[in-house]
């Protein structure tokens, strides 16, 4: 008897699990390889989800977090900018934020005012940009770029970044002209204002021909070509074109408009996209020539018991002088000068009928004298000669300075020696008479020197 079985064969079952095997060291060399085919499997999807990380986060790098700031190096940020269009008035302006600045300030405005986002140089810690919450723009946010705490650029509507090599270029509007475009190059080093041939963003795409831009507003531009006035926004027309009612025009200004047949107008206009509108009032026909730009001024009570100033140029006729005067109302709402422009008006609430009023000795009102502070820290200060005239109720009038009295005595004359020369209103034939005691006055005190109260 084998005591150990040497020799024996297989019994049924061990047969039966091995057959087709002519070596049964074969079955090992098969579990062998499964086993390395699925580690190899293993390894190669262990491989594949860290390869889609790295792919992931290098495409949608989170920022840092860190003392209130979102933060990103100009590295990181320009992997995902679009290259500076080559000219990008050529087309309609968009404004262009990529995704992941958007998240960014999705994220900064999530947090109630607990985060805002810097994008800085890697080099050093100037220049950067900031990127806060701003309820003034239109945008919600405000974009300012630092050079050094006391240099700096602000932007908050129209915003776009692109990059150009490895500067980011950065384009918007600021809250005071939101139809104008600025543009800044930003780099590790540096930052600087780029020169735009053409700035008027409303204008981009449109090809048309203009002589003047109003821009000063946040809905519309305001277009002048040659005799014909319109309303542009990124690109398109709103509304109808205005024909200029008079000759050609000569001379178009923020105060009249001139034609080639002496007549003069003042205009008004509202840039509300609902209701834009246009109106031309004419002051007179056939004058000399407008003698300045902004002699008079119109004082109004408001209702807040507070003083605001018009502005109406002098004009020259037959050899007399003139002002046309509008009226306050309408000038307030809708003038060149003084409109607010982007309010819904009703024009036809409007009046704009112009009072020719002659300039002379006889219709004067009266002459008054005042003081205007010229310095708040030295305290000096000029005379001024006011001649008025009275006009529907309110006070209009041309202001001249009174030559010949040293402003650096200002302080060295007790007040109760000048201020009864203060609002003094006299005939016109005794002005001179004023303006010689005020240079005596001014005559006693020029040797003395001004009270110093710390020594």
């Amino acid at each position: 008897m084998n005591k150990y079985n040497y020799g024996k064969q297989p019994n049924d079952k061990t047969q039966t699990y091995l057959k087709g095997y002519k070596n049964p060291n074969t079955f090992i060399s098969i579990y062998q390889k499964n086993f390395i085919r699925e580690c190899q499997l293993a390894l190669l999807l262990l491989f594949s989800i860290i390869t889609l990380g790295v792919v992931y986060f290098y495409f949608n790098p989170q920022p840092t977090i860190k003392d209130g700031h979102i933060q990103r190096s100009y590295s990181q940020l320009l992997r995902f900018l679009d290259e500076n269009p080559a000219d990008i008035s050529s087309k309609r302006y968009e404004a262009t934020i990529p995704s992941i600045v958007q998240k960014d300030i999705e994220k900064m405005l999530a947090s109630n005012g607990e985060l805002d986002i810097v994008y800085h140089s890697s080099d050093s810690y100037y220049p950067y940009i900031e990127i806060t919450q701003d309820s003034q723009s239109s945008s919600g946010i405000r974009f300012t770029v630092y050079d050094s705490p006391l240099i700096y650029d602000t932007l908050g509507d129209n915003i776009s970044l692109y990059k150009s090599e490895k500067d980011i270029i950065l384009y918007g509007s600021s809250s005071f002209s939101t139809r104008m475009l600025s543009a800044f190059r930003i780099n590790d080093k540096s930052f600087h204002l780029m020169s735009l041939e053409n700035m008027y963003l409303d204008l981009y795409g449109s090809n048309i021909s203009y002589d003047d831009v109003r821009y000063f507003d946040s809905n519309l531009s305001f277009i002048r070509n040659g005799n014909d006035f319109m309303f542009y926004k990124l690109g398109e027309q709103i509304g109808e074109t205005y024909h200029f009612p008079g000759g050609k025009i000569t001379e178009f200004n923020y105060s009249y408009i001139l034609d080639d047949k002496h007549d003069m107008y003042y205009l008004y206009y509202c840039t509300h996209p609902d209701n834009p509108w246009v109106e031309f009032s004419k002051v007179d026909s056939n004058i000399s020539r407008v003698e300045s730009e902004y002699p008079f001024r119109n004082f109004i009570q408001t209702s807040m018991n507070t003083t605001s100033s018009i502005s109406y140029p002098i004009y020259l006729k037959d050899g007399k002088r003139y002002v046309g005067v509008s009226h306050a109302d309408t000038e307030k709402a809708a003038g060149q000068n003084y409109g607010t422009h982007s309010t819904l008006l009703d024009k036809n609430s409007l009046n704009f009928n112009i009072d020719r009023i002659p300039l002379s000795i006889n219709n004067l009102s009266n002459v008054t004298f005042h003081r205007e502070e010229k310095d708040f820290i030295s305290k000096e200060s000029d005379w001024y000669i006011h001649y008025n005239y009275l006009v529907k109720g309110q006070t209009i009038y041309y202001e001249e300075r009174i030559n010949g009295l040293d402003s650096h005595l200002s302080d060295t004359i007790p007040e109760v020696k000048w201020s009864k020369f203060v609002e003094k209103a006299v005939p016109f034939d005794q002005v001179d008479d004023v303006v010689n005691e005020l240079k005596q006055l001014y005559e006693e005190y020029s040797w003395k020197e001004p009270y110093d109260g710390w020594n």
